[in-house]
């Protein structure tokens, strides 16, 4: 059974058993206007893309440990699949509050499985939706670095990522991050469920002892050395 098959399944079911919930998910494909740019209606399509957004929300409440009561509150999620301004081509994708935009021009390039790509861009995605961000406080690589735990976790990370235990910095961003909350739940399950919590209405580093007993560069000393690598500062100077 492919792996492309498997994640098909397990995201219709995903979405099938999704708790009741009155998040309404609407997708925008733009990519009529984009001449040759095809591979989103063609390999992936709308109705995917939809059955994907409730799947992922569902897999982030679960992670998160939220009850309908506890998550954020939208009632709808609006994803648009269009082209990026030149300045932007570079950027995969991007949100902003309940709105999340993609690049039809990554999509179309993509070199490998276009439906794996879109769902490992939309997992990390819409954790942005629905995560905690500290009122503002948060380090964006810290946020980034949750909603690639999520991706992680959803076995969605890419071989494109770097290595478990590379980085200068635990708040370095992306997959860096996303491998040491890996690591700090391996010590308590559950840790980036209550540390999304804390983050509802603040931010502080003091969190990670608060959870876990160590302070947060404690923590990352502890990371490098249990994968037998020299320990660098966590933060700049």
């Amino acid at each position: 059974m492919s792996r492309a098959y498997f994640l098909g399944v397990t995201l219709l079911f995903l979405a099938a058993v999704a708790p009741i919930q009155a998040v309404k998910y609407q997708v925008v494909d733009r990519t009529n206007y984009i001449a040759g740019c095809i591979r989103f209606k063609t390999e992936i399509g709308s109705f995917y893309t939809r059955q994907l957004m409730k799947a992922a929300s569902s897999f982030i409440w679960l992670t998160f440990n939220e009850s309908i009561g506890e998550r954020k509150d939208h009632g709808q999620v609006m994803l648009v699949v269009r082209g990026f301004r030149p300045s932007q081509r570079a950027l995969v994708s991007r949100t902003s509050n309940d709105t999340i935009l993609i690049n039809a021009d990554h999509i179309q390039k993509y070199p490998g499985d276009a439906r794996l790509e879109l769902s490992g861009i939309l997992f990390h995605e819409m954790t942005h939706v629905w995560q905690q961000y500290g009122k503002g406080k948060a380090p964006r690589g810290l946020v980034n670095g949750i909603a690639d735990y999520v991706r992680l976790r959803a076995g969605l990370a890419p071989k494109e990522w770097t290595q478990r235990g590379s980085g200068s910095r635990w708040d370095e961003g992306y997959a860096v991050t996303a491998y040491f909350l890996d690591y700090c739940s391996g010590l308590k399950n559950g840790f980036v469920a209550e540390l999304n919590k804390l983050m509802k209405g603040d931010y502080s580093d003091e969190f990670f002892p608060v959870i876990l007993g160590k302070t947060v560069d404690e923590l990352w000393m502890d990371y490098k050395t249990d994968l037998d690598l020299p320990v660098e500062l966590s933060k700049a100077e």
